[in-house]
């Protein structure tokens, strides 16, 4: 072609060639729309993979925060188990010392009856002496006037 001494079959080969060169460029910006949106692609998998991530430590610190509950609650269970059996043996304390308590007053009351009798016995016999006590002394002060 410098030389001057070219045919057309060169020009068509130079055709084809920029032909070719066109259709590469046109594959080039094509190749590069899809290396774009697969970067994209590759981002939002990398942003998905870093929540997921996120996600899978949130769930361990769920399950051990349960875990800890789990071991507060069993804890808090026992206690309370604990207390009711506390309560129970105090109740059924209370309910005997209500009993004895029923038992006493009951005892104390006979035994005041019965002290209350005897006392009307003896104040009855006191009265009974004190009266034979007093006729004996009214015949001595008789016998002794005469």
């Amino acid at each position: 072609v410098r030389d001057g001494d070219s045919d057309i079959k060169d020009y068509a080969v130079f055709q084809q060639a920029l032909d070719n060169l066109g259709g590469i460029e046109e594959a080039s910006v094509e190749l590069n729309a899809k290396l774009t949106a697969l970067n994209t692609q590759q981002a939002r998998i990398d942003s998905l993979n870093a929540e997921l991530a996120q996600l899978e430590q949130d769930i361990a610190s769920t399950d051990a925060a349960n875990h800890t509950l789990g071991v507060d609650i069993n804890t808090a269970a026992t206690r309370i188990d604990n207390l009711y059996m506390e309560v129970k043996e105090e109740a059924a304390y209370q309910q005997n010392l209500k009993q004895d308590i029923l038992e006493l007053r009951a005892e104390i009351e006979t035994k005041e009856d019965a002290l209350r009798v005897q006392y009307h016995e003896e104040l009855a016999a006191a009265q009974t002496a004190a009266d034979t006590a007093s006729a004996a002394y009214e015949v001595a002060l008789t016998q002794k006037a005469i």
